[in-house]
């Protein structure tokens, strides 16, 4: 029951990592859902597969999208390269066999940490200039970030900066 109250909330998820940050607006009402099989990843940190970090889906698709395991414990395991060498490669793996279309949207977030977050892969060392306190996890993504938001049309920026605030005035995010 939850589970059908729930999607019958919203038409569009996105799921993201709470570590995001975002250098101008995600503009995912833009994305066309129309066909229930596409799904919306950013461009970049793809190693091999698709970007784990962030997905935009329609409500038609979104159990689909998010219910991977399936993959792995439905059929007997054999160790394959291009399936199991990272997240990335398994998401695109299952996503394939779902036959769901994954189109790539112009980046415009990256991963943060702070000082004293553990990681596995990148340790991070620049601090954001404009936050004190916050590091860059992954240089590639944060320059991917910024070369979409330079991309990003400055009209659409501008128009849902005066949709969210509603008289045009920015007070702060």
């Amino acid at each position: 029951r939850i589970r059908e109250e729930v999607l019958g909330m919203y038409d569009t998820f996105v799921v993201t990592r709470p570590d995001n940050m975002y250098l101008c607006p995600h503009v995912f009402t833009e994305l066309d859902l129309s066909n229930d099989t596409v799904i919306w990843v950013p461009e970049g940190q793809e190693y091999g597969g698709y970007c784990d970090r962030h997905l935009v889906a329609s409500r038609a698709n979104i159990l689909n999208a998010l219910d991977i395991m399936q993959e792995l414990t439905h059929t007997p395991y054999e160790w394959d390269y291009e399936k199991h060498h990272n997240t990335e490669r398994f998401i695109k793996h299952a996503w394939h066999q779902k036959n769901l279309n994954v189109k790539k949207f112009t980046r415009v977030m990256f991963t943060v940490k702070n000082k004293n977050d553990s990681t596995r892969w990148q340790t991070g060392e620049n601090e954001l200039p404009s936050h004190p306190g916050l590091i860059v996890k992954y240089k590639r993504e944060w320059y991917g970030a910024q070369d979409g938001c330079n991309r990003v049309s400055k009209e659409v920026q501008e128009g849902l900066l005066r949709y969210r605030l509603g008289d045009g005035t920015l007070t702060g995010n």
